[in-house]
């Protein structure tokens, strides 16, 4: 049965094409629109989603994702309670520990016990309770309206931590089968040891869907982004995360040798792109993050991936034409899987 769902998101190089964008990505189907929260790297996520809020009816609008190092619970749950009044219950917030946020601004990312703290006190902010935070308790003296906040997770902790206690789950882990199964596995324990139904979390994979002649000269392609999954992803162990031994230390190398302001920056994908060739990479993380290749080949792989479970899929679009590469997942890849 075809059933997927598709999520993108993308970031403003200037404010009249990114809402174009916009307009354009709900007419094409998609269920949410997200944008990430890099203040060095990108506009302002709240600034832009109240924007596309504006100019879009349907379609969700999500911060993918923020973090408790950079924004404090009561300004973030401010901002996201504001989005919801302004978006007619159109919002979600992701969390996690923190990325290029913080690395770029020479930072050290949240603990989990930080995120937990954080994910719950936007739950109820949000919700109009009062919330303790840091010893200090927190209460709005307006009407909030409730987010959904859902937790970024990249291992088996904090894919635990999302089944305790998140709304939804967006998940960097990768879309192999092993990786799929174990994921939806941790996140229904987690939501289990809490008392709740792993069914009414709403689970998101992160991939990267690119057309090209070949899966291998997609791979290629897409050095530069997996660099980025690689360097998060795998960066505070690689236990219980399928990395075959003959990786291990390759990825440490990249790790160590990864470059911050060039995150899934496609104008420029020189440094991180040729750390995944030098270290033997390719492959390896092009079937580990990716669908490429022919659309046909690509609508087989979608198929096989909603088969294990993965059937929400985030697609990040980091392309110069944003609208054709829309178009083209509509005409060539959606009728076949949605």
């Amino acid at each position: 049965m075809n059933n997927a769902k598709f999520g993108t998101l993308t970031y403003a190089r200037d404010i009249p094409t990114y809402l174009d964008w916009c307009r354009a990505a709900e007419s094409f189907g998609f269920d949410f629109l997200g944008y990430g929260d890099s203040p060095t790297l990108w506009m302002d996520p709240y600034v832009i989603l109240a924007l596309a809020a504006q100019v879009t009816q349907r379609v969700r609008l999500g911060i993918t994702v923020t973090n408790p190092v950079t924004r404090h619970p009561a300004v973030a749950a401010s901002a996201l309670a504001t989005l919801q009044h302004l978006s007619d219950g159109r919002v979600f917030c992701g969390v996690g520990g923190g990325d290029s946020a913080i690395y770029n601004s020479q930072l050290k990312p949240a603990p989990l016990s930080k995120i937990e703290a954080y994910v719950r006190t936007l739950q109820g902010l949000t919700g109009g309770a009062e919330a303790a935070y840091e010893g200090a308790r927190i209460k709005f003296q307006w009407q909030p309206r409730r987010v959904p906040v859902w937790m970024s997770a990249e291992g088996p902790k904090t894919l635990d931590l999302a089944g305790r206690i998140a709304d939804g789950v967006i998940i960097g882990c990768g879309i192999t089968e092993d990786v799929v199964k174990d994921s939806i596995a941790r996140i229904a324990a987690g939501a289990r040891a809490a008392g709740r139904d792993p069914d009414t979390i709403e689970k998101w994979w992160n991939v990267r869907i690119h057309f090209a002649h070949s899966e291998a000269e997609g791979w290629e392609q897409l050095r530069f982004i997996h660099a980025s999954c690689a360097n998060k992803h795998f960066r505070f162990t690689l236990e219980d995360k399928f990395v075959p031994e003959q990786y291990r230390e390759p990825v440490r190398l990249l790790q160590r040798d990864y470059a911050f302001h060039e995150h899934a920056d496609f104008t420029r994908p020189g440094h991180n792109a040729q750390l995944v060739e030098k270290y033997g990479l390719t492959e390896f993380l092009g079937r580990r993050f990716s669908i490429t290749g022919p659309a046909a080949q690509m609508v087989e792989r979608l198929r096989q991936i909603m088969s294990w479970g993965a059937s929400n899929l985030s697609v990040i679009q980091l392309y110069d034409d944003r609208v054709g590469y829309m178009r083209r997942l509509a005409n060539e890849i959606f009728p076949e899987v949605m």
